[in-house]
């Protein structure tokens, strides 16, 4: 009797998980078809450009050059509406992104350098009746052929290049969806699972029950991929923290291969055995202090059943056997379990156990509190916490001084915050570098 009530319990929490993202896309689905019928009915640069394209695919065909110029022109604008925003808040302004728009404006030329090409050429019949293609400036085609070479590596192209094929793809989704083709194709509504919705931070996947939905068009996708580029580009210049790649692949709601790739932060610390499935030892432990000390917690911390779990499952490297979609355990092409090595996200705990995350975060949280109360590491408690987090002075000048002659000083930044009414986390980022000023003001530590 008690484990059929447990079943049923288990059954509706399930089932209340699932009602609510069926609630969360419902809501998805209208706020966002409201957002683009309201930005489409606005008679702008993009969506006029859009219709051409349509325009000249349904006139000329998808083969066309009148297609494919219209299709780069749209792109083009995409970006620089793009870069343009970036460039508007000292929040997200970069200096490559300056480079991003001349590179697009030069990009441009290149097509300007193949009308120019085609000029230099005509037909002619030879003695023989035979007609031939020649050159009539040989010296001017080569020329032309280099300056479209040194155009081929302008990284702004690439940003342009991403948001053509992110369009085609859309355009050819269309088709499959047996979408009538006319010239608002490219700016009518369609549904889309979110990307978040289908993995845990991780890269196993959720199960498809809990995926979520969201109104987009082919314009708004093609922006978010140029997006992504620009934000993949400037975090390869400035990261200078360690992360994996984690790839997940599996069959999509269309039943097509499909791969998401998230980034984990790489941890520094190696204080665990790494054994492969077999228990056979692939790396030497770190610190077997450590290592003892770690299994001992749940007995020195007096933690739950349900917080020894999270314990060893979100802190503890381990083998586990991954699952699809549909909650099944994954098999290779050998008929073998699947497993991966890493830790569970405490998402992925509360969909194992039917709970909310919000009841796993509150475990979560009592098991530190646990810890730190019975001392196991020392050098993590309260105290030595506030001593490590202990405010820094900062001073700050006016972003036109060339002198840097500093206006005031303060001894943390939130006393800085609270003075000059700017909000900490922009100071924040202009003491690490991330913005150039904020509010006109440039901070700056104070070195004893």
């Amino acid at each position: 009797m008690k484990t059929m009530n447990k079943t049923t319990m288990n059954a509706r929490k399930q089932t209340k998980r699932e009602l609510q993202a069926q609630a969360t896309t419902q809501k998805n689905l209208e706020r966002t078809h409201a957002k683009i019928t309201s930005i489409t009915n606005v008679d702008n640069n993009i969506n006029q450009t859009a219709k051409e394209v349509m325009q000249a695919y349904l006139q000329h065909g998808a083969q066309s050059d009148d297609f494919g110029k219209a299709l780069i022109k749209l792109a083009s604008i995409i970006t620089h509406c793009k870069l343009n925003k970036l460039l508007e808040s000292d929040e997200t302004y970069r200096e490559q992104f300056t480079e991003f728009k001349r590179d697009i404006v030069q990009y441009n030329k290149y097509f300007q350098c193949l009308d120019t090409l085609e000029t230099l050429y005509k037909t002619q019949y030879t003695k023989d009746g035979d007609i031939i293609t020649v050159c009539t400036d040989k010296a001017r085609e080569k020329d032309i052929y280099k300056q479209i070479e040194k155009l081929s590596f302008w990284n702004g192209a690439d940003l342009i290049q991403e948001a053509v094929l992110k369009l085609l793809q859309c355009l050819d989704n269309a088709k499959k969806r047996n979408v009538t083709i006319t010239e608002n194709t490219l700016l009518e509504p369609f549904e889309v699972y979110d990307l978040k919705s289908k993995t845990y931070r991780n890269g196993d996947i959720k199960p498809q029950t809990l995926w979520t939905k969201h109104n987009t068009n082919a314009i708004k996708e093609a922006s978010a991929t140029v997006t992504r580029s620009i934000n993949a580009n400037k975090a390869i210049r400035e990261s200078t923290t360690l992360y994996t790649a984690l790839e997940t692949n599996f069959t999509n709601e269309n039943g097509e291969k499909e791969t998401i790739t998230k980034y984990k932060r790489a941890s520094t610390l190696s204080a665990f055995e790494i054994t492969d499935i077999n228990g056979k030892q692939v790396t030497t432990v770190a610190n077997d202090t450590d290592n003892a000390l770690f299994e001992s917690i749940p007995q020195r911390a007096n933690l739950t059943a349900r917080e020894a779990y999270i314990l060893k499952e979100h802190y503890q490297p381990h083998y586990y056997a991954r699952k699809d979609e549909h909650g099944k355990t994954m098999k290779d092409e050998h008929g073998k379990t699947v497993y991966s090595f890493g830790t569970l996200s405490l998402q992925q705990i509360a969909d194992h156990h039917n709970i909310t995350l919000e009841a796993v975060k509150k475990c979560d949280r009592n098991l530190k509190r646990k810890i730190i109360e019975a001392r196991i590491f020392p050098q993590f408690t309260e105290a030595d916490k506030k001593t490590a987090h202990k405010p820094r002075a900062v001073r700050c000048y006016e972003a036109k001084d060339e002198s840097r002659k500093t206006i005031a000083s303060f001894d943390s930044v939130g006393s800085a915050s609270k003075v000059l009414n700017v909000d900490a986390s922009n100071i924040v980022k202009v003491l690490k570098g991330k913005l150039k000023t904020t509010s006109g003001l440039v901070f700056e530590y104070i070195t004893e």
